[in-house]
């Protein structure tokens, strides 16, 4: 119990810091209007089942705020679709199609250790949070022979997880940037039981 006051207690005070520190420097304005940004991006990911599976396409558009010049909040919905190729099984199911969706606490991780600084042309970030998911999955019975047969309809179901994650800034002007980001996630199947 002990540890775990004193853990938060330096959080605490840490966020405490900061924010005194983003008072006396004044890089944001404190109107609740500014400081937000959106974001579109593109890249691709792959499901690790049983090992990494096909890489598929991701697109997101994201809408953020930085509440100081370290902390920010932003919500993002991503998706297109995934496939899983289990070849033990015979299982093969490429292009689903789903929707997902994240909340991540961001901290830039430049303004953290070096200290704010609006005309920084290059800055490291992190963040972290909840991800739901939402695809037509039904479950489905492995028979002794390999086969699969289906264990219902394919309803649309939500599958809850977490990410993390880390990106690299560069802030092109003040009011273009380049973001490069990298996310790992767990999350039941959007496949079902496969």
């Amino acid at each position: 119990m002990k540890y775990k006051f004193l853990t938060l207690s330096l959080l605490l005070a840490g966020v405490c810091a900061t924010t005194i520190k983003a008072q006396e420097t004044n890089y944001y304005t404190p109107k609740w209007s500014d400081n937000i940004f959106i974001s579109v991006g593109g890249g691709i990911h792959s499901v690790a089942n049983d090992g990494f599976n096909r890489i598929s396409p991701n697109f997101s558009i994201s809408l953020g705020k930085y509440i100081t010049p370290t902390w920010g909040i932003r919500g993002q919905v991503n998706g297109i679709w995934q496939s899983l190729c289990l070849q033990e099984i015979g299982y093969h199911e490429h292009n689903k199609n789903y929707v997902g969706a994240n909340i991540d606490a961001m901290v830039n991780l430049s303004s953290l250790f070096a200290g704010a600084n609006p005309n920084r042309f290059f800055e490291v970030y992190g963040f972290l949070g909840p991800q739901v998911t939402v695809a037509k999955s039904a479950n489905v019975l492995i028979q002794n022979d390999g086969t699969m047969i289906p264990d219902g309809d394919e309803k649309a179901r939500a599958r809850v997880g977490a990410s993390a994650g880390l990106g690299l800034k560069f802030n092109i002007n003040t009011k273009w940037t380049i973001d490069v980001e990298a996310r790992g996630a767990i999350a039941p199947s959007i496949f079902g039981n496969i």
